[in-house]
């Protein structure tokens, strides 16, 4: 039964995922004065980076926490909110 991250690879999870955020709230915060289509690209790909670091390494962090017969629902819900959450977002 999996209970925790494993020492040698939390630091290293932690970090990354700190850095995900702040990519992603940099490239927020570049979109919001963004008064051309150069610094709307960049604010654009500096969030995408962001969201994806931070989307992989928290299924990481799911699949190291979460007990081996649970996991297999636990990515399907994740898989699903995810399909859930994006749907909308083209709209906008």
């Amino acid at each position: 039964m999996k209970t925790c991250i494993p020492p040698c690879r939390k630091p290293q999870l932690l970090r990354s995922t700190a850095a995900s955020f702040y990519c992603f709230m940099v490239g927020y915060l570049l979109l919001v004065f963004a008064a051309d289509i150069k610094l709307l690209l960049v604010s654009t790909v500096v969030r995408s980076a962001g969201s994806a670091v931070l989307w992989i390494y928290s299924t990481l962090m799911l699949q190291y926490i979460v007990p081996n017969q649970l996991l297999e629902r636990v990515m399907a819900l994740e898989m699903a909110l995810f399909t859930v959450w994006l749907a909308p977002s083209v709209l906008f």
